[in-house]
């Protein structure tokens, strides 16, 4: 299953004017190396959805994590965050139709502290929203077992209008339950009506559905894999809304603050078949 860890500044720098000046003899220019890249700490690579890897530049106003992954240690084969020798993560699960049949109460046993359950999502063809078929058994069961729970909807929004129409549809649906965690817009490649949209469009979007479920009183976030937050997203736009971040690796690579990590699609965990 997918294994979850949970744990915008302005940049206000003085706009600098040159007068005009001779202009002096050209200097051979030089392409920078991967190695350089990698080293600098302006830089991070990105694989876009045909494959090919680019490095772009990470935007001053976006902040950096401040995290040490040096401190991370497996345990029974999960995850754990460690600061000054005290554990400070805490393990989640996301799951939905397809997860099957849960025993909530075998995954908290289990040692898992709070589940992100997929509300519904819009068709990526039909854009159609419907409502994922396990979800109301699901949450049900989850906080009766004593899981902390937090809802991500699957965009295929294209405008601010069908964001807030997701919005609407996510209060409908969570109003009668306790949502101790955020509510997540989930934005990702799917092959569908919404990949093809600006980095602006879709930050206008997943900026739409969040202040909607604010103004309902809700906590809310994106979620989005690295590629995404890295070069389809404003991350810089997005003021305080929390980022799950996706990549499934040892540790993450993306330069950007977040505040959740999915680090494994293939985690294996009792309560789940």
């Amino acid at each position: 299953e997918d294994l979850d860890f949970w744990n915008m500044y302005e940049d206000d720098s003085p706009l600098v004017m040159a007068s005009p000046t001779e202009s002096p003899s050209p200097t051979p220019s030089h392409e920078p190396t991967d190695e350089e890249l990698a080293a600098d700490g302006e830089h991070v690579k990105v694989t876009l959805k045909d494959g090919t890897e680019e490095w772009i530049k990470i935007s001053k106003k976006i902040p950096l994590y401040t995290y040490d992954f040096t401190n991370i240690k497996i345990t029974a084969g999960k995850m754990e965050y460690y600061q000054d020798g005290e554990k400070s993560s805490r393990l989640g699960v996301e799951l939905s139709k397809d997860s099957g049949e849960v025993d909530f109460e075998t995954l908290k046993s289990n040692g898992v502290e709070f589940v992100l359950l997929r509300l519904g999502s819009r068709g990526y063809e039909t854009g159609l929203i419907s409502l994922d078929e396990n979800f109301t058994d699901n949450i049900t069961k989850a906080q009766s077992a004593g899981l902390e729970v937090g809802v991500y909807f699957f965009s295929q929004a294209v405008n601010r209008v069908e964001a807030v129409e997701e919005a609407s549809m996510t209060i409908d649906l969570i109003r009668n339950y306790k949502i101790s965690y955020p509510v997540f817009l989930d934005v990702e490649a799917a092959g569908g009506r919404a990949d093809g949209i600006d980095a602006g469009t879709r930050t206008e979007i997943i900026n739409a559905y969040c202040q909607t479920l604010k103004n309902g009183g809700y906590n809310t976030g994106v979620y989005a894999n690295k590629t995404w937050l890295g070069s389809k997203i404003n991350v810089g736009s997005l003021g305080g809304s929390r980022i799950w971040l996706a990549q499934y690796a040892a540790a993450p690579t993306y330069g950007g603050r977040y505040d959740m990590w999915q680090y494994s699609s293939k985690g294996r965990i009792g309560g789940i078949s």
